[in-house]
Formats: C-alpha cells, sequence, structure tokens
C-alpha cells in the first residue's frame, strides 16, 4: 500500500531587485522602491509591542521576530523605512497611540467593527490562529475531550479581538470556563506557569515553551493598520504586500517556521475514539484515501498511472510522519476528480481564496492553510494592452477581476492550464491569469 503530507512550500527570502517581472505581474500604479535610492524614502513609526517570537528585542537593542522581518520586508518593495517604537507598551496602548499620532503604522491586527471605524486596513497579510494551550504537564484536561475542558480557568490578553472567540467556542462544544485578562503575553505566561490559570487563550504568533496546544478556536486574517487619513501610506503597504505575495513565494511559511515551529508541543494526546480510529487505519481495518487534480503542474499530476507534484509529495510526507497507511486514489480526469471528491477521505488540493473569510464546512473540515500561491498575469511579448478578454482557468479563486484594469473584460474559462495558455498564444484572450509556479 502507497503511504502518501501536509506540508509547507518555502521559498526564497528577501528578493531586492524585481524588474521586468513586474511588467508581467498584477499592476499597480505606485512605483517599486529602488534599492539605490534610499533618499526618496518615507521614514515612518512601526508599533512594536513586546510578543515573544513576532517582536522581540535583544540586550544590544537589536529587534527580531516574524513582524520585524514582515516589516524589513514590506521596505524594500516600497518607499518606506521603518521606525521601531514602543517595545514597553501594550496591544492596547498601541492603539491609542496610532490615534494620538504617536506611531503610524502596526502589522499583528485583526479586523473587527469597531477598529474599521477608527482604523484603516491593508490588504490581508496573513491568516493566523486563535489557540488554547495548557502546560504540557497537564493531564486532567484532554484535547478534544471537552467535559475535560470544564470549569477550567482560561487567561486572556487584554484588549484582544481573539478573546470573543472563546465564549462561542465554548457554546459550540458545551463546557464552562472563568476568565482572567492580563495586560501582555509575560503576564499571561507566568499566570500559566505558575499555575493561576489552567489555560491560555493567544495567537499562534507566539512562541512558547512548555506548552501543548489543546485547540483552535478560530482561525482568521491579520493586517497592517493606518489612521485612516494616511492612504499614501496605506497604499505603500499594500503594494509592497501584494508584490511579497507575487514574487517571496509562501514567505509566510518561511517566518512561521523560522520563528514559532516547534514552538508549542504537538503532544497534547488523543481521546479514546481518536486512538481507536487510528489503531484501526495501522491494523487494516480502515483505510484512508486521498486524491487531488490530475493536470494541475506542478502542484498535482498524472504520471505513469501516479500522482506526483508538490501536494501529494507534501500529504506523502505528513502520513510518513503520522505512520498511517493511505491510498492515494488517481482521477483519470477533472469530471472523475469531482466524483471522488465526495467520497474519498481526503482531498489534498482545496483552494480557498484570501477574499473569502469563511471556511468551508460543507460536508467536511478544513485543515489550517499549508501553502499559499500567488497569481501572475500572462499576456503574448507582442501584448501592448488595454486587456478585453481574459482566460482564466475553471474553478480558479481569488481572482481581482475587480480591479480597473479588469472589471470590463470578457471572461473566458478553461478546463486546464495548457487550454488556458493556448488561449493566450492564438489570439482568444489578451491575457490569462496563472497560478505562481504553473
Amino acid at each position: 500500500m502507497e503511504r502518501k503530507r501536509k506540508g509547507h512550500l518555502i521559498n526564497r527570502p528577501y528578493v531586492k531587485q524585481i524588474l521586468a517581472l513586474f511588467i508581467c505581474l498584477l499592476l499597480s500604479n505606485i512605483p517599486a522602491a529602488a534599492a539605490d535610492e534610499p533618499a526618496n524614502n518615507r521614514t515612518v513609526k512601526a508599533g512594536v509591542f513586546f510578543f515573544d517570537g513576532y517582536h522581540m528585542q535583544d540586550s544590544d537593542g537589536v529587534y527580531s521576530g516574524y513582524g520585524i522581518e514582515l516589516l524589513n520586508m514590506i521596505s524594500q518593495y516600497s518607499h518606506l523605512n521603518f521606525e521601531f517604537v514602543g517595545y514597553d507598551k501594550t496591544w492596547e496602548e498601541m492603539q491609542s497611540m496610532l490615534l494620538d499620532g504617536e506611531i503610524d503604522v502596526v502589522t499583528s491586527a485583526r479586523k473587527t467593527r469597531a477598529r474599521t471605524e477608527l482604523f484603516a486596513f491593508s490588504v490581508p497579510i496573513e491568516r493566523n490562529s486563535t489557540v488554547l494551550s495548557v502546560l504540557e504537564e497537564n493531564t486532567d484536561i484532554v484535547s478534544g475531550d471537552y467535559s475535560t475542558y470544564d470549569g477550567m480557568t482560561v487567561g486572556l490578553l487584554s484588549g484582544s479581538s481573539q478573546n470573543r472567540t472563546l465564549p462561542i467556542f465554548a457554546e459550540e462544544n458545551g463546557f464552562t470556563y472563568q476568565s482572567r485578562e492580563y495586560a501582555d503575553s509575560r503576564q499571561l505566561e507566568e499566570a500559566l506557569r505558575s499555575g493561576e490559570i489552567d489555560a491560555i487563550l493567544t495567537s499562534n504568533l507566539r512562541r512558547s515553551e512548555n506548552e501543548k496546544l489543546l485547540d483552535t478556536t478560530n482561525i482568521n486574517y491579520f493586517y497592517a493598520i493606518t489612521r485612516k487619513e494616511d492612504q499614501d501610506l496605506l497604499d505603500e503597504i499594500n503594494y509592497a504586500i501584494n508584490q511579497m505575495n507575487l514574487c517571496e513565494g509562501d514567505w509566510g511559511t518561511a517566518l512561521y517556521n523560522k520563528y514559532y515551529r516547534g514552538g508549542v508541543s504537538s503532544a497534547s494526546g488523543f481521546t479514546q475514539r481518536e486512538q481507536d480510529y487510528i489503531d484501526s487505519v495501522i491494523s487494516g481495518k480502515k483505510q484512508i484515501t486521498a486524491t487531488a487534480l490530475p493536470d494541475r503542474r506542478p502542484y498535482s499530476y498524472t504520471e505513469n498511472g501516479e500522482l506526483k507534484g508538490i501536494l501529494p509529495q507534501f500529504f506523502d510526507r505528513l502520513m510518513q510522519i503520522a505512520e498511517l497507511p493511505y491510498e492515494m486514489i488517481v482521477p483519470e480526469n477533472n469530471a472523475e476528480y469531482d466524483r471522488l471528491k465526495e467520497s474519498v477521505d481526503v482531498v489534498i488540493d482545496w483552494q480557498q481564496s484570501a477574499s473569502l473569510e469563511t471556511e468551508y464546512t460543507s460536508g467536511g473540515f478544513l485543515t489550517d492553510t499549508y501553502m499559499n500561491t500567488g497569481t501572475v498575469l500572462l499576456t503574448r511579448k507582442d501584448f501592448s494592452g488595454p486587456v478585453s478578454s481574459l482566460a482564466v482557468l475553471d474553478g480558479l479563486v481569488g481572482l481581482p477581476l475587480e480591479h480597473e484594469q479588469f472589471k470590463n473584460a470578457f471572461l473566458q474559462t478553461y478546463p486546464s492550464p495548457k487550454d488556458v495558455m493556448q488561449a493566450v498564444l492564438d489570439g482568444k484572450a489578451d491575457a490569462a491569469f496563472m497560478r505562481t509556479y504553473a
């Protein structure tokens, strides 16, 4: 029996010079910052409150962390230089400082109705999860066994929008809890270590030790926020984020692996029902089946009767780590793939647009995102515009069709990437949207 992984695509960080490539990528009216023109750059103050793994400062005053590298990367793709401010402040204080003009931007905000009335939000940066964690030695509270959650005391970060996910999660799973709020993550972690609380609710973008993941209560996007009147700054940040997504590969996963991988123990334990299922798969009483599209090079494709490519290889690695046997079902064509999606246990290539705020729940569950891809605009070399017709892959999500350049274009759909590209070559379409790496 074949053994086949969910994984992460990591691409090179920090590409300083993107020249001709910008011509064929999604277009923007804002020029890219030239590396040799620092005099043109605007210096802005970025709020960088302490959050272990995201914003950190060593004894020499050197900053590091996911959020710091994010700002440095934005600087490379814009006319912006960042001055780091407010390391000794809390998240709540950051928001007041932004309104008062003491800082110009913060990168770690989730979108809420109240915040959208006060601040301007960038395009989505990346996703983060709201997670419940307990001490690693805690055996009284068992992941997924919600009867053991009942009555626990949960520590919350004061002012965090993630706190609102807990009462919903508790009601859905039938347990009660008490809560206590703390000003910053240091106080939160100390309360957990001292036994003052049983669990903490925080972002997964937090480095931790001697903790294990209990549950994920919510997954959502986070953003950079600015003052509403600072549209020029927001435009620069949006341009940079879009270029990073197009040119830097899966930069978010690369930073996550650098600062958080291994921070929270996966030894969360299994419920008896879960362990019984694992045992039945290993013994051969049950079988795990999986599938993917057969014509999406390099993501997944059929060769010599086998599914190959980035996604099947990742899934295979995951199943090897889990030591679970499985069978990869190879569809003959896209129509059979559509039928198989309703019967197999795992569809390894489900796509979700960054513009969709809700999870797919009809008939199944979504894992955490394990690979992000960009979209490029493909034209013939002799094409000079404007775009009046667009070829796209049937089912391709996340396309910027409302962009001023494309909103009046005639849309043509095709069943395979090869057909999409051929339509451009044959002059049937002026341009095509394609996934990066295709």
